[in-house]
């Protein structure tokens, strides 16, 4: 069982001055000194950023970035709610407040 933290920002990547590259940058940092697998996504389920130990865990070191998160954490086809899982992104989405699932691997 992995307890993993997803953390759902909303940003334009290309924001031309530099600032989102930068807190991304920070973020990521701090993430990394988490021994919990922990994830950056976008609201459209695509991993921007993966700390060392969701790396680890869910990707086999590879880089996910870009990715979707659940292609990555369960091999699904379609989002995780679709497949008969709860979807903390779902969740949280619809109610406007962070959100809690359990998900065993």
């Amino acid at each position: 069982m992995y307890r993993v933290s997803i953390l759902v920002v909303n940003f334009d990547k290309n924001d031309g001055d530099g600032m989102t590259a930068h807190f991304l940058s920070e973020l990521l940092s701090l993430l990394d000194g988490l021994p919990e697998p922990r994830i950056v996504m976008n609201a459209d389920y695509r991993i921007v950023a993966a700390n060392t130990a969701y790396l680890r865990e869910f990707a086999g070191g590879k880089p996910i970035a870009g990715r979707l998160c659940y292609e990555v954490s369960h091999h699904f086809d379609v989002p995780c709610d679709q497949a008969g899982e709860s979807c903390p992104l779902r969740q949280s989405l619809e109610a406007g407040t962070p959100q809690r699932v359990l998900h065993l691997h």
